[in-house]
């Protein structure tokens, strides 16, 4: 019998965590709609749980407060970060106005 996988949608998971940095009210009806086990893969579960923490903090969402609380989590591994940034540039990959932002890559915690 072969090995079934559940359904899933990379796409559509970087769409709702990308989707949280784009306004406030995005992130609060992400956090009302999507719970972090809806995500299959992961790191997205990882990083959709820091953000519904930060939410709960009342700190504002940007790449720098999720990238410390990922770190203060020991959860920045190099592929939980180049999958933040991603997310990232995403948000701003048609905004020229935006500068170049450049991300070191921290390596393993």
């Amino acid at each position: 019998m072969p090995i079934r996988t559940l359904p899933n949608n990379l796409e559509a998971e970087e769409s709702v965590l990308g989707a949280c940095f784009l306004t406030k009210y995005a992130m609060q009806k992400a956090i009302e709609s999507v719970s972090p086990e809806d995500f299959y893969d992961e790191k997205n579960q990882k990083i959709f749980k820091s953000i519904i923490e930060l939410a709960d903090e009342s700190t504002p969402l940007d790449l720098t407060t999720l990238t410390a609380k990922l770190q203060k989590k020991k959860e920045l591994n190099e592929v939980v970060h180049l999958c933040v940034k991603k997310l990232y540039d995403r948000q701003f990959e048609n905004n020229k106005d935006i500068p170049e932002i450049t991300v070191y890559i921290i390596g393993q915690d």
